[in-house]
């Protein structure tokens, strides 16, 4: 592949041209915008010397310059890796460690959070962290945590913004770029012992973009909104890049949040979105959380489809969503080792099958048994595939390459069936993968934490059914500290794990149920896990009962929750544990609260008079 690949993204015409490229929260950027911008990095990394196959790592809450580094890398042939900023210290030093990066641009924080004396690191950026409103609270919480000292970092630091603003520019880029280079490395969720970098090259990039341009019928007058992390593909590829390269529009104007739903929905009318790409855990919370006034949202001219990535998307909340807003959702199964997707469920008659992913679109597929040999219609068995999409491999991880790939199949680790008219379903995983609200997890990285604790000697996490989130994660541990509490575990999780990684709940055994070869049980597991009595609720009082219900959700002692406590002076109310609370006061209380309560009950007074005017 030549250059004029990654060209035909960054073509003259564009350059020139004053349409809009992003609609973001603060501002619009027309192409020329972007390109001006690409060409201003430029100028500074010429002047430091970065060559094509230069590894650089990214990780910043700013999203503006986190998407304009990756795009410039793309185009210059340096690789980056993204990262999210939440990544405890142990796994990052091992990243850091493993991909050598010659440059990386971090926030400010994260200079002294993750200094691990990288004397290879020669070239840093520093980005300032974006507004306090952006940043969800917990994120907050962590930041003021006691930095570690730096241990002499060798870098020449400059901030970002001095180099978008500063007038060094340089069209330089070069002649040519081979399909086997490395495009970008994304490490997926795993043990912080071995991390697994996939790598993407500029063909696999480039072969899937072509796809899903086609298959989602982009055109220059489309317009993609996506708001999803851009620290996964489905954020960073089907977002920005997908944009660019079908010369369509990014939108991108908020945050989702319970609290920003009506803003989601009136944002389909607002700016004439095309495309809506989102995770199955943000349509379900659409689906419970919008008022019937909504249902028209996705009624305008422009709008064509909703693409659900990431995650499992339940037959019934497919169906309401469906029938409640008149849009047919295109459901799409992949991997990070396959850019975005591979199979895809719609949006033509021909490929929609309701409860199924479709059929394989410029990818290979077969359903095989533990002998890799492939089964017939109706029969279960593991999903593998190949395609020229498809990645390599993990970087400089040989061992982890072989267990997943076989010679140009990538074992998908999930189970599925193929029925007579080829469409497949997926049944089960044959991996230990929790897949919670869009972001997969690795129970092996969280039990390395757990049994790290002094305390523990033993811990098995699996994921629970959630009809919100898919799955929850939940730790089932042995202690030999009588004095250790789910409270104790909790925060031990939350001070070396990223946050959506800490188990919804601690259940306590004497043992946990073991196989023949000593590997934990995990059908048996899960089967007393839910036969496990949660703790007792104290009936007799309104306040009582809640504070225990914000005790559970929260993972607090009850002792430290009171009637003021709120969202902003009580640790762990985030977002995603907002919806956790809600939902057990539904069940606790039997009720069914509207948007406009949920949005409010930020405060345990707030809940007591809610819940109040609720009683007869």
């Amino acid at each position: 592949m030549k250059h004029s690949k990654i060209e035909s993204l960054f073509n003259a015409e564009r350059k020139s041209s004053q349409e809009i490229f992003a609609v973001l929260h603060k501002e619009k950027w027309t192409y020329g915008d972007l390109l001006g911008k690409i060409d201003r990095i430029n100028g500074h990394v010429d002047s430091i010397g970065l060559e094509v196959g230069d590894r650089v790592l990214i990780s910043t809450e700013n999203d503006y310059s986190k998407m304009l580094l990756f795009l410039f890398s793309l185009r210059k042939g340096i690789v980056p890796i993204l990262l999210h900023p939440d990544v405890n210290v142990a796994r990052a030093k091992k990243i850091l460690e493993e991909t050598t990066p010659a440059m990386v641009m971090l926030d400010e924080a994260l200079f002294d959070k993750w200094s691990i004396g990288c004397c290879f690191i020669k070239h840093s950026i520093s980005v300032k962290k974006e507004s306090v409103q952006q940043k969800g609270k917990l994120l907050k919480k962590l930041l003021k945590k006691d930095p570690i000292k730096q241990e002499n970092l060798d870098t020449s630091r400059i901030h970002f913004d001095d180099i978008i603003d500063g007038t060094r520019q340089s069209s330089n880029y070069p002649s040519e770029i081979k399909g086997d280079d490395i495009a970008y490395i994304l490490y997926t969720s795993g043990t912080t012992a071995n991390p697994k970098g996939v790598i993407i090259t500029h063909k696999n990039l480039f072969t899937h973009l072509e796809t899903m341009s086609r298959i989602y019928q982009l055109q220059q007058s489309s317009r993609i909104m996506n708001v999803l992390s851009l620290e996964h593909a489905d954020g960073m590829i089907m977002g920005p890049l997908l944009a660019l390269f079908s010369s369509s529009t990014l939108i991108r104007p908020l945050k989702f949040e319970i609290g920003s739903i009506p803003h989601v929905l009136s944002a389909m009318y607002k700016y004439r979105v095309s495309h809506f790409i989102a995770v199955p855990a943000m349509l379900s919370l659409i689906d419970r959380f919008s008022d019937d006034a909504y249902d028209d949202s996705f009624e305008n001219e422009e709008f064509k489809m909703i693409i659900s990535v990431s995650s499992h998307i339940e037959e019934k909340l497919w169906t309401d969503f469906t029938s409640r807003f008149g849009v047919r959702i295109v459901n799409v199964y992949g991997l990070t080792e396959t850019v975005g997707g591979s199979f895809f469920c719609g949006p033509d008659d021909a490929s929609y099958k309701l409860g199924t992913i479709g059929k394989p679109i410029d990818t290979i597929a077969k359903i095989v048994d533990e002998d890799f040999r492939e089964l017939g219609p109706n029969q279960e068995g593991e999903l593998v595939m190949k395609g020229d999409h498809i990645s390599p491999g993990y970087f400089k991880n040989k061992e982890a390459t072989k267990e997943v790939f076989r010679e140009d199949w990538l074992l998908t680790g999930d189970l599925a069936v193929q029925d007579e008219d080829g469409f497949y379903r997926i049944t089960g995983r044959k991996k230990n993968l929790v897949i919670a609200g869009g972001f997969n997890i690795h129970p092996e990285e969280v039990n390395e934490v757990i049994v790290s604790h002094e305390g523990i000697l033993d811990s098995c996490c699996v994921g629970i059914p959630d009809s919100v989130f898919g799955d929850k994660l939940v730790a089932a541990v042995v202690s030999t500290d009588s004095s250790i509490d789910k409270f104790t575990l909790s925060k031990f999780c939350k001070d070396h794990l990223e946050p959506y990684k800490v188990p919804s709940a601690f259940y306590f055994f004497n043992e946990l149920p073991k196989g023949i070869s000593g590997k934990h049980n995990l059908p048996k597991l899960k089967e007393l896990i839910v036969q496990s009595s949660l703790p007792e609720s104290h009936e007799n009082q309104l306040e009582n009962r809640i504070v225990n219900v914000a005790s559970e959700a929260f993972n607090i002692t009850p002792d430290k929750i009171t009637l003021n406590s709120n969202s902003q002076n009580l640790e762990g109310w985030d977002s995603l544990a907002h919806l956790d609370f809600i939902t057990r006061l539904e069940k606790e209380f039997n009720k069914s609260f509207n948007t406009a309560e949920i949005i409010t009950m930020n405060s345990i007074r707030r809940v007591v008079s809610i819940l109040t005017e609720h009683e007869p």
